[in-house]
C-alpha cells in the first residue's frame, strides 16, 4: 500500500499525546501533526462512545467538555491541543 507522507505520519503519531505522555516517541504538542492530533481525538471519541452495559452514554459535546474541563483542572492531563478540542466542540456545538 502506498500512503503519503501527511498520512503514515498521522497513523504512526496517533497515540502520541498533546502533554508529551504518549507513545511510540512520547512527542509533545507541537512536533504532533494536526492530522494524527485529529485522529488521535477521534479514535478517543469513538472509544467514549461505544455502548457498554451499564457505561452511562456519552455525547460528543460532553465528552469534548471534559477532555478541555480536565485540562483546566490540571494541565498535566491535557492530551489534546486545547486548541483543538475547542475547534471540533464547536461543530457539534452547531448541531443543537
Amino acid at each position: 500500500m502506498i500512503l503519503s507522507d501527511t498520512i503514515a505520519k498521522a497513523i504512526a503519531q496517533h497515540h502520541e499525546c498533546f502533554n508529551g505522555r504518549g507513545y511510540p516517541k512520547a512527542l509533545p504538542g507541537d512536533r504532533i501533526t494536526k492530522e494524527a492530533q485529529l485522529l488521535h481525538l477521534a479514535d478517543e471519541l469513538d472509544y467514549a462512545m461505544t455502548v457498554v452495559p451499564g457505561k452511562p452514554k456519552v455525547t460528543p459535546k460532553q465528552f469534548f467538555e471534559k477532555l478541555l474541563a480536565d485540562g483546566v483542572s490540571d494541565p498535566s492531563k491535557m492530551r489534546h491541543d486545547p486548541t483543538l478540542v475547542k475547534q471540533v466542540l464547536a461543530l457539534f456545538e452547531k448541531e443543537e
